[in-house]
């Protein structure tokens, strides 16, 4: 059981912060880059506070939370190779980025789409941490 189950405040503050991402990524500068050689998407800001922990939302999606339960940042893993899979439309996502080695950046040529794509990883967290939380 994680902590949150053991303490509805903590849960509650979680939810509060899942419900103003789309705020806090736009105030805070958040950036998509994509890790090729880990095939790791980080939707994150430019430097994550200290202490910032790693909640698995599901197999594939995690949150990057600090000591006061604030999502600072959105975590998938193997994303070419096991998200996409299972979520067809993020395909389209990998075109967004530079080519070259090690971590990516959107390029930025794409800055509309690229919008529109934070805006789907936004959905697809608050949609996972639905059933995650009531699980």
């Amino acid at each position: 059981m994680n902590k949150f189950k053991r303490n509805p405040e903590k849960l509650k503050t979680l939810i509060k912060s899942l419900y103003s991402l789309p705020q806090r990524a736009e105030t805070d500068k958040w950036k998509v880059l994509y890790d090729k050689e880990l095939d790791n998407l980080y939707y994150v800001p430019p430097k994550l506070p200290h202490n910032t922990w790693l909640f698995d939302l599901n197999n594939e999606i995690a949150l990057y939370v600090t000591p006061k339960n604030d999502v600072v940042g959105i975590f998938i893993e193997y994303f070419s190779s096991n998200f996409t899979e299972h979520q067809k439309e993020y395909k389209k996502a990998l075109k967004l980025f530079k080519k070259g080695k090690g971590i990516l950046e959107v390029d930025k040529r794409r800055k509309t789409d690229a919008k529109m794509f934070e805006g789907a990883l936004i959905t697809e967290v608050l949609k996972n941490s639905s059933n995650t939380m009531n699980a």
